[in-house]
Order: structure tokens, then sequence, then C-alpha cells
């Protein structure tokens, strides 16, 4: 995958100040716009404006402090662009419980923490529609991000994400979300993250449902933080339904708790890089229902760093092959880096898993491997394997109460 470096998608931003709904349109209080002096703006909207339902004000001006407020609009509402004030510090955007936004053309609420700020909070209860992102954040500050949305979030065809952020500064990043998320064209959460960055990223998808004509949580970790995300949410993913590059050299976490992930892609993946730079951990604990309907497995991992994978399933895995080729439509798949890899593979089973092969690991590190199955493991290909073990160190499969399998076991050693 490659890593895209992008310019914010917006020319214009308000620093400072408040945007008010008179009679005659809508008159800024802004002692700054870049581009535009404040009396000749004033005039342009007052006689040419439309009124915008969704806006947001800085309560005191200058002081990184706003709330949005009032129902969304879908004929006058327009990007809401926000970023951190003249004299820096933290910038905190809150709506008051009557916010909404839906803005038909480009993105819905847009901000930027500039070098001289330090935190960004986005705290949004209201429903969110755009065009393009419908929340965007992107972080040069020295602080963290943090995004936590209880409304539904729904974008077009633009940018990368339903919800977007960018932290090119070195703090963490934290994303919750509480509502439905429907993205059309890209991923519905997107996060991503540079080189400097030394803080964790978490996000967190509880109780709603997000759709995605590509992955419904994509996270490129280029720092040196920890990732970790959790979920009982439900996955509609045209590629993957969670997918985490991880650059940076720390563990990965990946927790579901329930829901459904149904894919054409991968359910779940992993992938650390490939200079070997990466020394964390990767574990997945999955309680989620999860179906692939490509050729794609449902749990994939390529440790290409020196930790240890740690996978345990207590959901079914149902990898459909659609297509007919017997390749990458396993159930459970893992592959570990020659001379990089040290770290062992531990899978547990504790429910049903399907797929054109069961469970496959390449191991060309120097861990072991021990498979634990307690559960009904099948291959559905008849060149499959319901376990197929290959590569380097000491193979361990241990059949517990409640194992099935059907198909055959390949265990090289």
């Amino acid at each position: 995958m490659d890593i895209i470096a992008r310019k914010p998608p917006f020319s214009e931003f308000i620093r400072g100040g408040r945007l008010r709904k008179t009679s005659k349109g809508l008159i800024s209080f802004a002692p700054f716009l870049a581009g535009a002096s404040v009396l000749a703006l004033g005039a342009l909207l007052a006689t040419s404006s439309p009124v915008q339902a969704g806006n947001c004000t800085e309560e005191p001006m200058g002081s990184g402090m706003w709330t949005c407020s009032g129902a969304a609009d879908s004929t006058n509402d327009m990007t809401r662009t926000i970023r951190t004030p003249t004299a820096g510090g933290a910038l905190v955007i809150t709506d008051d419980g009557t916010f909404g936004l839906n803005v038909s053309s480009g993105l819905g609420l847009a901000v930027t923490g500039d070098s001289s700020g330090t935190s960004v909070t986005v705290n949004l209860n209201g429903d969110v529609t755009a065009d393009n992102q419908a929340v965007y954040v992107k972080q040069e500050g020295t602080g963290a991000v943090s995004v936590t949305t209880s409304g539904t979030i729904t974008s077009g065809v633009g940018g990368f994400g339903a919800i977007e952020v960018q932290q090119d500064g070195i703090g963490a990043v934290s994303v919750t979300t509480r509502g439905n998320i429907d993205k059309e064209s890209t991923h519905g959460i997107y996060v991503e993250t540079a080189t400097v960055t030394e803080g964790d990223v978490e996000v967190e998808v509880y109780d709603g449902n997000i759709e995605s004509s590509r992955t419904g949580v994509i996270v490129k970790n280029l720092g040196s933080g920890e990732v970790s995300i959790t979920t009982n949410a439900d996955f509609d993913a045209t590629a993957s339904g969670i997918y985490v590059d991880q650059v940076g050299a720390n563990n990965v976490t990946i927790t579901t708790t329930g829901g459904i992930i149904d894919a054409q892609g991968v359910g779940i993946g992993v992938r650390t890089n490939a200079d070997g730079t990466t020394t964390g951990d990767i574990l997945i604990e999955s309680n989620s229902t999860i179906t692939t309907n490509g050729i794609s497995e449902g749990i994939f991992v390529n440790q290409r760093g020196s930790g240890a994978v740690t996978i345990t399933t207590d959901g079914t895995i149902n990898s459909n092959n659609v297509t007919g080729n017997s390749d990458n439509d396993e159930a459970i798949r893992v592959m570990t880096a020659d001379g990089v890899t040290t770290g062992d593979v531990g899978i547990t089973v504790n429910n049903d898993i399907t797929g054109g092969s069961g469970i496959e690991v390449d191991n060309q590190g120097s861990g072991d491997v021990t498979i634990n199955v307690n559960a009904e493991v099948e291959a559905t290909d008849s060149s499959g394997n319901a376990i197929n073990l290959k590569g380097k160190g000491t193979h361990t499969i241990i059949l517990g109460t409640g194992a099935s399998i059907m198909g055959a076991i390949d265990a090289e050693t």
C-alpha cells in the first residue's frame, strides 16, 4: 500500500471568530480570514451568502473553543472549516445537541491543528453528511487528536474516509464512533500517522454499522506508537473489514467483541514493515462472525517484523471461494519473515472456521508454531488442507474437546 502525503483539501481557513445568521445572510465576525479582509468578507457575505443551518461559533473569540449548533440543511449547508487560533493552543469543537450538517459539494467539518497549536478535540453528537470527507482532521501541532462521533456519518466519493484523521505531529490519535458510517467510494474510518508520531493510535467502533466501498477501518501507522482497534459493530466492505499497515515499531492489537464482518477482501488483516524495524507483537481476538466473499482470507497476518503472532477466534469464519481460485482463501493465514521474525505463532480456534483451506501458516522465522483446535476446521477446496503448516520451527497441533478436522493436515517440520 502506498502512503500518500497530502495537503489539506481546503484553501481558506477561519482563525477565531464566529458566523452569525441574519435576515440578510451570514455575517462573519472573524478577526482573520486567509486571503480576505474582514470588511470585504462581511460585505460579501451580507449580500450574497446563503444562510447556513449548521453553524459553529467560537466563544470567546481566539480561544479555540468552538460550539456547533443548528439542524442540517442540504440546500444551504457549506463546509465548516476551523483551525487553531492565531495565538496557538488547544482546539476543542463540540456540539450542543442540535447540530447537523449536510454538504452537497465538498467536505463537511474540516479541522486543522496548526504547528503553533497543541491538542485537537472533536466531539459530535449530530449527523454529518458530505460529498467528500464528512469529518476531516489534520494535526500539524504537538498534541493529540481525539475524534468522537455519536451520529450517522455519511460521505460520498471524495477523500480517503468518511472520518479521516492525519496526524503529522508527535501526539496520539483516538477515534471513537457510536453511530453508523457510510462511505460511498473509499474507507469508513481512515487514520494515518507520520514518521515523527510517537503517540498510540486507538480506534473504537461501537454499536453502529460501517458500510464502505473499500475498507471499513484502516490504519496506516508510520509512527512508533501502538495500534489498538476495538469493535462490536457490523461491517459491510467491498475490500477489507479491518486492516492495519504497521510501519512503526510497536504492537498491534485488534479485538472484536461481536458483530458481523462481511467483506469482499480480508476480514481482519495486519501487515508490518518489510525492513524488519517493527519489533512489536500482533494480537487478534475475534468474536465476530466473519464472512469473506472473494479470494481473500478471513484473518490474514503478514508479520515482517520480529514479534510474535497470537490469534484467538471465538466467532465463526467462512472464507467463501466464489471465483474457484484456491489461492488466498484460507479462513486463517499467517506469514512470518525469514531471518527477521523471532517470535512464536499461536492460533486458538474456539468456533467453527471454513475456507478453501482452514489454517495455513508459512513460518520462515525462527519461532515455533502452535495450533489449538476446539471446534470444526474445514477445507472446502479439493486441493486445500484443513491445517497446513510450512516452514521452520517446531510445529504443534493440539486437538481439544469439540475439535473436528474436515480435511487433510500437512505439518512440515
